[in-house]
């Protein structure tokens, strides 16, 4: 038996589960910055068309702009199994998302507006705008 599903069905779940089509993928704006310790991400599905978020859980280090006063965090991170440059221009330098490695991320709060989590439609935590690599050994900029 096959079953037929329309377009605009098909397209409408898609929207709503946060893997609809975008043409500006960081529409978010920088409301946190923070050095993290990458312990856990996921990736629902490789991007491509359609723009699906993971959840990465983040030990906060070193808040540098903003106030977060959790110890970890959990971040929607938009196609996270391809590199930020090739995400989008200014999504940050990072090129991969390897657990134990250090990040200078910055940060929005969530909202319905922005990719959601595949897995997670009723997240609320923050979102990726921006990774890059960091030393430990690194000066701030």
């Amino acid at each position: 038996m096959r079953i037929a599903v329309p377009g605009a069905v098909l397209s409408a779940f898609l929207v709503v589960t946060g893997c609809g089509p975008s043409n500006r993928p960081n529409d978010a704006v920088t409301e946190f910055v923070i050095v993290g310790e990458l312990l856990s991400i996921n990736s629902p599905f490789p991007c491509g068309y359609f723009i699906g978020s993971g959840v990465a859980v983040y030990r906060v280090h070193q808040v540098i702009a903003g106030t977060i006063t959790e110890e970890e965090i959990a971040v929607a991170v938009p196609c996270p199994e391809i590199s930020r440059p090739r995400y989008s221009d200014d999504a940050g330098t990072l090129q991969s998302f390897e657990l134990g490695a250090y990040h200078l991320i910055e940060l929005a709060q969530y909202d319905r507006s922005l990719p959601a989590p595949v897995m997670d439609p009723e997240f609320s935590g923050y979102y990726l705008v921006r990774a890059d690599p960091y030393e430990r050994s690194s000066r701030l900029p």
